[in-house]
């Protein structure tokens, strides 16, 4: 089976990136980015943090 070649875009090095100082912790990154991460830890709650941040910064 071949490999598609996808393109991948990581949701903590791109927003660092982004913003001059980065932002290390993902519940301030996701902040900026309008999404309140309130059960930090949580796969649903971390993986809506993750589609806020890529959704404001690709």
């Amino acid at each position: 089976m071949d490999y598609p070649h996808y393109e991948f875009h990581c949701t903590c090095i791109a927003p660092r990136k982004r913003w001059t100082g980065g932002h290390p912790n993902l519940d301030i990154i996701a902040a900026r980015c309008g999404y309140d991460l309130k059960n930090h830890h949580h796969a649903l709650a971390d993986a809506e943090a993750c589609a806020a941040i890529a959704l404001e910064i690709l």
